[in-house]
């Protein structure tokens, strides 16, 4: 049976949370309370009002004296000011006692996840007990809107109050007043049908549905007669369904299909379409596939929500197969880390959803940096980089301060398990150490950006990785992780693992064999092999790290796998279905373009115009890249105009007249754009295009412009702004290759691809590794 944890109840006192600055009070009446109202559920980016009322404790407050409001810094709703009465999120503060209050506002002015804060001085004189100090948050008594809410679902937006009676700076925080706003979605804007991509005939599956909000959360205001219509005949699945589902979101289970083929299914309601789930390849064979987010957080330590929620959420929400819960180590403690291990194995369930206990070892990156770590079982020890958050400090002989002293514990103890290099704020060093039989795959996407050169980067080094995809999502929302309005720039990731089952056994061998591809969110069917002219010998695992591990003699191999090989030339060859168009697949040996295959022909060429910018500062945490900019089409019209990786819909990104795209977006490593399709061009005489940006401009004759691309290189890290040619029409979204390679005779020859879809996903798959 499903777990269900609907957000109802107000989120639990959070056991991560360790401040030793700020220690509850043991007597509400020494250093006063708070209350706040209204305690109503609001929607996400709605305009709100609330107000805080401190009232004064037996010591009083004295002069310079104040109180702390904190919210967590995930939080993306209204920061607030105090200048302008009329405009949004204004904040208002009052006293019935003496003196004056000074406000003062720091996003980052709190203790880690607690960094958002709002003080409120006392000047001019002392309040005394039973007085009160009157916060308004979103005051609308002079024309404000409100205060703008957070983008995302939240069981409870907290407000954690403290107080510093005594004008010490040390802010002391109240008992009982860890006050919280139920935040839920707005409205349905879009519908979403989910598949898996690869399943045997007459095996299984499930069809899960949900409508989401603006800011994709899945909504309980949707409900609606759905009619389905498939590609092939779905055993199990109605014609037509009420949707009505009681926590947001529907599973439609023990579903199969009896005849090989792919299964699409649209969904209408009425005469109209509002989702369409697939592609699902329905194949023999050994194998099927299991998508995955393995990386996030909750409230317990730098998220949001609680672990419950999470589970919940991948499961009945974002309808995965896998995943797992990724808490920065220095703030697990005992409690939660033995807390997490039993939901870890409550929500497993072999066949159906499989659930890995592990965290985040959260090293600097002068150590080894981020790394996600994964055990098969649970009640297994958290070696922590530090216990830089906690002050239980019994633990800290069990501290792997550098990367190398963690897989050194590892081995010691002899430990199933398997970890990924991954880019976050503390990035991981490739270069610092590097355990091949531990450190199986590489992440070079998430909601941080996306980042090839954690992959690329390890290819002179001889390294054997494999691709994985995930959102470290930080709002409880794994497996759908969209960015909102802070400090992430991307949708969340997805991995794809191949395998025969479901299971913790099967999925821990297909991340050791690397047998998975990652994408930027897309659910897509991917399939890469090699063949060979001679047999060759296929390893389980890295032999330079286990020269005895079992070998194979082959012909042909799977993406992931690791080959020692006589021939000179094999066949790298593939075949990918897509949810949308293909606009083009790289071939690639190491970080050799081998060919970019586009599925249309150069006469489909069409009067779309394709602009996309992409890149980031640097590799650290402030690696976010703002584009401002402008396009203007001389002596042409545009007749339709579609943005692409637009995840935060607030963002100035719009047409202006018939003529001009503007925007201001921000690129995390990832890329943005939008298509033109152009009415006019060059009707009468030559069309150009003028872009000017703060990294650069370009000036472009139209009619010249062709499928090659016109680019400009911006500097910072792989960042530039292309601009090329496509066909009017969708592109296909069904393409095969076969290709041909001459192997390079010393080193490895890692042959990987790239997928990027007409919608602005992109996928890539496992290399291939073969060496003579």
């Amino acid at each position: 049976m499903k777990k269900q944890d609907p957000f109802g109840a107000v989120m639990r006192t959070l056991v991560g949370d360790n401040n030793p600055s700020v220690r509850p009070a043991d007597d509400p009446a020494i250093f006063g309370q708070a209350t706040l109202a209204p305690l109503d559920p609001i929607e996400t980016r709605s305009f709100q009002s609330f107000k805080l009322t401190y009232t004064v404790g037996r010591l009083g407050l004295d002069d310079t004296g104040g109180i702390c409001i904190a919210w967590r810094s995930i939080s993306d709703a209204g920061r607030p000011q105090f200048t302008d009465p009329s405009s949004a999120n204004f904040v208002s503060a009052s006293s019935n006692g003496q003196g004056r209050l000074e406000l003062q506002y720091d996003p980052n002015g709190g203790q880690r996840p607690w960094n958002e804060i709002l003080r409120v001085f006392q000047h001019g004189g002392y309040l005394k007990e039973g007085e009160e100090i009157t916060i308004v948050f979103g005051d609308t008594s002079h024309g404000s809107q409100g205060m703008l809410t957070q983008t995302f679902v939240e069981g409870g937006r907290e407000f954690r109050v403290m107080a510093d009676v005594q004008a010490t700076g040390n802010f002391t925080e109240l008992p009982d007043t860890q006050l919280a706003v139920p935040v839920v979605a707005g409205p349905a804007q879009s519908w979403h049908a989910v598949l898996p991509t690869l399943r045997r005939p007459d095996e299984v599956f499930h069809l899960g549905l949900k409508a989401e909000d603006k800011w994709g959360n899945p909504t309980a205001q949707a409900k609606a007669r759905l009619r389905f219509e498939t590609s092939l005949p779905v055993s199990g699945l109605a014609s037509e369904i009420d949707y009505a589902p009681d926590d947001r979101a529907l599973t439609l289970e023990n579903l199969s299909v009896s005849q090989e083929g792919t299964l699409s299914i649209k969904v209408f309601i009425d005469d109209l379409q509002v989702a369409e789930a697939g592609p699902l390849v329905i194949r023999a064979g050994d194998v099927a596939s299991y998508w995955g987010d393995l990386h996030g957080q909750t409230g317990e330590t730098v998220g949001t929500n609680t672990i419950e929620s999470y589970l919940d959420f991948a499961r009945n929400k974002a309808f995965l197969d896998v995943t797992s819960h990724q808490a920065n180590d220095f703030q697990v403690t005992s409690a939660f880390w033995h807390h997490l291990n039993t939901q870890t194995a409550a929500y497993d369930e072999p066949g159906q959803f499989t659930v890995f206990p592990g965290y985040e070892w959260s090293g600097n990156t002068a150590v080894g940096g981020d790394h996600n770590v994964f055990f098969k079982s649970e009640g297994r020890t958290i070696r922590r980089c530090s216990h830089a958050l906690l002050e239980d400090r019994t633990e800290m002989a069990t501290d792997a301060h550098t990367l190398t002293d963690l897989y050194r514990a590892f081995n010691e103890a002899g430990e199933d398990v398997v970890m990924y290099a991954h880019v976050g704020g503390r990035y991981a060093d490739i270069f610092y150490d590097h355990d091949a039989l531990i450190e199986t795959a590489v992440e070079i996407h998430s909601a941080w950006g996306t980042f090839e050169w954690i992959l690329t980067d390890g290819f002179p080094l001889g390294r054997r990785v494999g691709v994985v995809c995930n959102s470290d999502g930080h709002k409880g929302r794994p497996g759908a992780s969209y960015p909102g309005d802070s400090i992430f720039g991307a949708y969340g990731g997805l991995t794809c693992f191949i395998t025969g089952k479901n299971d913790r056994n099967s999925i821990f061998e297909a991340q050791r064999r690397r047998h998975h591809y990652g994408t930027t969110g897309c659910r897509m069917h991917m399939d890469v092999r090699v063949d060979l002219p001679v047999e060759s010998t296929l390893f389980e695992r890295n032999p330079d790290a286990l020269p005895d591990t079992k070998t194979h003699r082959v012909r042909s191999a799977m993406m992931g796998d690791i080959l020692r090989t006589s021939a000179a030339t094999v066949e790298f060859s593939g075949e990918i279905s897509a949810h949308a168009g293909i606009e083009r697949i790289e071939l690639r040996n190491g970080t050799e373009v081998l060919e970019t295959i586009r599925p249309y022909a150069p006469s489909d060429l069409g009067n779309r115009i394709r602009v996309i910018w992409s890149g980031a500062e640097y590799r650290g945490r402030g690696r976010n890249t703002t584009w401002s900019g402008r396009a203007q089409f001389e002596n042409a019209t545009i007749a339709r105009f579609n943005t692409i990786n637009q995840w935060n819909p607030d963002s100035l990104f719009k047409q202006c007249g018939s003529d001009t795209v503007i925007w201001k977006t921000v690129t995390t490593g990832n890329f943005m754009g939008f298509d033109a399709w152009m009415d006019g061009e060059g009707a009468h005489q030559p069309s150009r295009l003028s872009i000017a940006t703060n990294h650069g401009e370009l000036l472009i004759d139209i009619d010249d412009l062709g499928s090659s691309e016109v680019a400009l290189d911006a500097g910072g890290l792989a960042r530039e702004l292309k601009v090329f040619r496509l066909p009017d029409a969708p592109l296909l979204r069904n393409a095969s290759f076969s290709h041909s390679v001459s192997l390079k005779p010393v080193g490895d020859n890692p042959l990987w691809i790239c997928v990027t879809t007409e919608d602005g996903y992109q996928a890539w798959s496992s290399p291939i590794y073969l060496f003579g």
